[in-house]
């Protein structure tokens, strides 16, 4: 499984984590003006990532979620949205997210 999270000679962060290169993997290219704003990057599978950034009032949950499609069995389907659901529970604590779909 490849995971980076990289800083790029212009700036800019990038985070992915794929086991199939160039297939199913997320990736985040977040703008090095918010680099001082990221409170984490987490990788939760190699179809869902987490962007936590700290903005002035409130923190802000970014989902980046590549969804499974119909030509896969409904155990992965049901076993993907299992986790896509407790991960977006663990982060609603006082928090406003954002679903990327």
């Amino acid at each position: 499984m490849r995971e980076a999270i990289s800083e790029k000679q212009y700036g800019d962060i990038f985070s992915s984590k794929r086991t199939t290169a160039g297939q199913k993997g997320v990736c985040s290219i977040i703008n090095k003006e918010l680099k001082k704003q990221i409170e984490i990057i987490e990788d939760i599978t190699e179809r869902i990532a987490i962007l936590k950034l700290k903005a002035k009032k409130n923190k802000i949950t970014v989902f980046q979620v590549h969804a499974l499609t119909t030509l896969n069995s409904e155990e992965e389907i049901e076993s993907f949205y299992d986790i896509l659901d407790d991960s977006k529970q663990a982060q609603i604590v006082n928090e406003l997210y954002h679903q990327g779909f």
